[in-house]
């Protein structure tokens, strides 16, 4: 009962979408295969990839860190994670991509000695391109390396002692033993958070970093047509996430079988 209500709900919101007429659906079907609007859907799936690759990578050594029986480097790694998991994503990607205000130079040269081999403008380097992958990756490190140490530590201690057992290294069983297993805890979050990151791409926005609601925004700015193209943002969203759904699955079932 509850489910034909909901049914009936959505398609009395779609018809009243359809029918509206402050809505104009030519401005939509104009835009939503339009050169910005792609090239910012490219420029919105190369910040995904990116920040995600920052994060496994960057998570992964967060997260060893944080295991690590030395109590110094735990404590910087759990510092690390409590610090960028606590500001916002979009205080960072505002830090980073205004960091040449109080940054506007770096030299490199001898440290304490007027020994200089040379300086670069920070603004010639760090585009708004580069200040939102930064952003977004580090801030997904922090994330990651919470899934990645529960997928760890979500392996049952017998697998390290039976590695011990057989002579292995705790790096070597770390690489052959545990990581595997931890997979199977590790892809469904690790789905869920590439949606995350997507979605969290449009904050990149507020530092005009060439994205597909950048792209969006600049063209209602011009045409005075906001919601068509809010809609033309939505729709690439839901496209990216809809394709991204059936991969999960597919890796879901493989670590499934891996496992028997």
């Amino acid at each position: 009962m509850l489910g034909a209500l909901a049914v009936l709900l959505l398609a009395w919101a779609v018809y009243g979408l359809a029918t509206n007429e402050n809505l104009s659906w030519d401005v939509f079907i104009q835009y939503v295969v339009s050169g910005p609007i792609l090239e910012g859907l490219a420029v919105t799936l190369e910040l995904s990839v990116f920040a995600l690759a920052i994060g496994l990578v960057l998570g992964t050594f967060i997260a060893l860190g944080r295991m690590s029986k030395e109590p110094v480097v735990s404590n910087i790694c759990a510092f690390y994670v409590w610090f960028l998991r606590g500001l916002p994503v979009i205080v960072q990607l505002l830090f980073w991509g205004n960091i040449a205000l109080f940054v506007p130079a770096i030299a490199i040269g001898v440290p304490f000695t007027d020994i200089s081999f040379g300086q670069f403008r920070v603004n010639d380097y760090l585009t708004p391109f580069t200040a939102s992958f930064i952003g977004l990756g580090l801030a997904e490190s922090a994330y990651m390396s919470e899934i990645i140490r529960g997928g760890i530590q979500s392996v049952d201690s017998g697998q390290r002692e039976a590695a011990a057992a057989l002579g292995m290294r705790s790096g070597r069983a770390m690489r052959r033993i545990i990581i595997p297993q931890a997979l199977r805890a590790i892809v469904p979050s690790l789905g869920n958070q590439f949606s995350n990151i997507v979605k969290a791409s449009a904050l990149v926005s507020v530092i005009a970093g060439g994205d597909l609601l950048t792209t969006a925004q600049n063209i209602a700015a011009q045409d005075y047509r906001v919601m068509e193209l809010l809609f033309v943002a939505s729709f690439w969203y839901l496209v990216i996430l809809a394709l991204m759904t059936p991969v999960q699955s597919i890796l879901e079932r493989r670590m499934r079988r891996m496992d028997r």
